[in-house]
């Protein structure tokens, strides 16, 4: 009887201890994934960063920008996004190698997409290129907005800015999910040599 008794409580502490151990597998395992996807999408954010960062200054007699938020209509005339127009979802310049580099809000997809022109010397169309989507699957973006400021000549002085908002969800799934949104203000490196003063 005792042997029976004893043996319950074992099975008892062994089931308890056994389902520990698995939640604390699941845990990490979720973690891991959460973890990767973060990861895939700080590297998203961080290209786009850089690549806006270092913008090719067109031309320093007119302005110091290729930066054009908004539509791609006129890609060789910069365009401002303010916070009073509630900004944009699509960005275009000419990037450091002289292509024009667009990013994107797909809103179908919920993703960041990169569009890059086919031809060099800052071109005013992307040719045959096609759209590249950035963000991994598990990543929802739903929202992605580009403020711009400084990159037209109508406010000499001012270094051109792109205040750079991203919110969204990630994980695999529902019970591990985590919100998200991302904020960070981006300056143009090569100054704006038509606000030197003389």
């Amino acid at each position: 009887m005792e042997l029976i008794v004893s043996l319950g409580v074992f099975i008892s502490i062994m089931t308890i201890g056994m389902g520990a151990v698995l939640q604390m597998f699941g845990l990490n395992q979720k973690s891991q994934s959460l973890k990767t996807i973060m990861v895939n999408l700080n590297f998203a954010l961080d290209s786009m960063a850089r690549e806006i960062v270092v913008a090719k200054v067109k031309d320093t007699n007119l302005h110091g920008s290729s930066l054009r938020c908004g539509n791609a209509d006129q890609m060789n005339v910069p365009q401002d996004c303010t916070l009073e127009d509630g900004g944009d979802d699509f960005l275009t310049f000419c990037n450091s190698d002289g292509y024009a580099l667009a990013y994107s809000f797909n809103s179908v997809d919920a993703s960041i997409e990169r569009l890059i022109s086919d031809s060099s010397g800052c071109p005013t169309t992307f040719g045959t290129a096609e759209w590249q989507r950035i963000t991994a699957p598990e990543v929802v973006i739903e929202n992605l907005t580009f403020y711009v400021s400084g990159a037209t000549n109508e406010n000499p002085g001012r270094q051109p800015k792109v205040l750079l908002i991203v919110e969204g969800e990630a994980g695999v799934k529902e019970d591990v999910k985590s919100k998200f949104e991302v904020q960070t203000t981006l300056s143009q490196r090569t100054p704006d040599l038509s606000t030197v003063l003389p």
